[in-house]
């Protein structure tokens, strides 16, 4: 399926860094046990005829400046090209990711959205964008710093819940975010005696921008990995098989989700929050 029809996000960032999380804070219990989410956007696009990007890297300078200006100092924005993908014009395809804190999401969206400001205007000059998708993201786990790394490669897989037929009361029943969140924190408690296990993971739930006739056709949520390369992705992969992880996954996942094979993208940072 193409990416830019998904509705949701699951996001794994891939790296070298002690593993934490974010399941097991203490204060989370407003979140149904999930943690504090953060906003995020999803924008899926491609070049203008003619332009190129090289056109579009001194846009997102421009853009950088006025947002600079603007402000807007809580957001953090990635350009993402795909490697291997079903779309059927590689070289034109742009995803548009960003994020911001909890707490400046409506200045952030105002000041982004503002058509006095000229932000979206500029942007549009380079990029036709047929969908923007407003999701609230959980983090899953840290097991990767990319902080000071602009480029990196991430994986995405369209993921929907598992259904079951109920014989007992005849009917069918599905999988919840409760069966969910327990996988998720069973994929914590596995991965603490393990090797470093260079990933980043965050689950992503869309919010608002899309037809209700969407939904029906759309998956549960999408898993997103990042790797710090190519490489970095193939000794995870290798590695993960080594420590039994895939073991773990057929017993523990893929009861509860069904994910599709992934979508690869070259990712870009083109823009830092200054809480970052």
């Amino acid at each position: 399926m193409n990416f830019v029809k998904t509705k949701f996000l699951w996001i794994y960032f891939i790296g070298m860094m002690p593993f934490t999380t974010s399941l097991s804070s203490a204060d989370d219990y407003d979140y149904g046990g999930w943690g504090k989410p953060f906003p995020s956007e999803i924008r899926s696009c491609e070049l203008r005829e003619g332009k190129t990007m090289i056109d579009l890297s001194s846009t997102v300078d421009t853009w950088n400046e006025m947002a600079d200006e603007s402000g807007i100092n809580h957001y953090t924005a990635y350009i993402l090209r795909p490697i291997f993908s079903t779309s059927p014009d590689l070289a034109r395809n742009i995803v548009w990711y960003g994020n911001w804190s909890l707490k400046s999401e409506e200045p952030t969206i105002d000041l982004l959205t503002d058509n006095d400001k000229g932000l979206a205007e500029l942007i549009n000059s380079v990029l036709a964008c047929n969908s923007a998708i407003h999701y609230w993201g959980w983090k899953v786990f840290d097991g990767v710093d990319l902080s000071n790394k602009k480029k990196r490669m991430i994986t995405i897989s369209e993921c929907g819940m598992e259904s079951d037929w109920d014989n007992l009361r005849g009917k069918l029943t599905s999988k919840s975010d409760d069966d969910l969140l327990r996988a998720n924190k069973a994929l914590v408690e596995f991965l603490k005696d393990k090797s470093p296990f260079e990933q980043n993971a965050s689950q992503f739930w869309a919010n608002t921008g899309f037809l209700g006739s969407d939904i029906d056709n759309a998956p549960d949520f999408l898993w997103l990995r990042e790797y710090e390369s190519v490489k970095a992705y193939e000794d995870q992969n290798r590695e993960s098989t080594e420590q039994g992880f895939w073991t773990f996954w057929v017993k523990t996942f893929q009861p509860v989700v069904d994910c599709h094979t992934s979508q690869a993208f070259n990712a870009l940072r083109i823009r830092q929050a200054s809480y970052d």
